[in-house]
């Protein structure tokens, strides 16, 4: 079986992709013993090979991939229909996509070995609803969300970074323009973080530090995507500015950003500590 979790909305599409990888691991494998991430390198001739060499009494397993369809032939995706086949769902395969393949890349597979999960840019009632949920998983007041679709359009990824800076600010007596725009004041000081500049330092007691923490990973993955041409879900302003930024040692930095990241997670960094792993 292989499933598709596709864009160009890539928000919801990875939304999608990460909770089936979920509810397999939840029926099947709560360890996660038999998920496999397979690497971007020889993806095609790596998933062949494991389809393929498959006993029926094998036990059940998980295969998550992305960017699958990306450069695959029609005769690539012919044989790949046919190994899916044979492997008779001993294995489920999970790809993510930045959007649909073309009809004619997946016309070979039959109605029970393919499910396509594809994520148009939502709008209207659709965006409405969507960003309704989001505040509820933040905790934010549906009040705002006239307020965050104004501002963000579609972007969901910009709406969830803002979310979550809301959520982390104590002081509820602000008004919805007033936390907006302190907002968009944390996401300068981001940006000065990000390209490691020093004035930083002088201007983050403003604002939640575990705010300022989540915007900078979320910042530095977008960073990481625009660079590769890879951010269409981004809103244009965010792509923009993010593709026009240098950043000295970007891999590094992001490796950085992520164990501030675990370490704040798992209780290992609160406050300035926080703030010492990220200077």
């Amino acid at each position: 079986m292989l499933i598709i979790c596709a864009g160009p909305d890539s928000f919801r599409a990875r939304l999608k992709y990460r909770d089936l990888v979920g509810a397999y691991k939840k029926k099947y494998d709560e360890k996660g013993s038999t998920v496999e991430h397979l690497p971007s390198d020889n993806l095609y001739e790596t998933l062949l090979s494991k389809l393929s060499n498959q006993s029926l009494f094998a036990s059940k397993k998980l295969l998550v991939c992305e960017g699958l369809f990306q450069k695959l032939t029609a005769k690539q995706a012919s044989n790949l229909r046919d190994a899916v086949y044979r492997d008779a769902d001993i294995s489920v395969v999970i790809d993510y996509e930045d959007k649909e393949p073309k009809a004619t890349a997946v016309k070979s597979f039959q109605e029970k070995e393919l499910f396509v999960y594809a994520h148009e840019l939502a709008k209207g009632a659709e965006l409405n609803k969507i960003v309704k949920d989001l505040c509820k998983r933040h905790g934010v007041a549906e009040t705002r969300i006239p307020s965050l679709i104004q501002r963000y359009q579609s972007d969901l990824w910009a709406i969830d970074t803002a979310l979550q800076v809301l959520s982390a600010m104590e002081d509820g007596d602000l008004g919805d323009d007033a936390n907006l725009t302190q907002t968009d004041n944390m996401f300068v000081l981001v940006d000065l973080l990000l390209m490691n500049k020093a004035s930083w330092m002088g201007q983050y007691t403003a604002f939640d530090i575990n705010g300022i923490l989540n915007s900078t990973v979320s910042q530095m993955r977008t960073w990481h995507m625009a660079k590769e041409g890879m951010a269409k879900g981004a809103h244009p302003f965010v792509q923009k500015k993010l593709s026009g930024m240098r950043i000295k040692d970007a891999d590094k930095r992001f490796l950085q950003f992520l164990k501030t990241f675990y370490a704040s997670r798992n209780s290992l960094a609160t406050g300035d500590e926080i703030v010492q792993l990220l200077a």
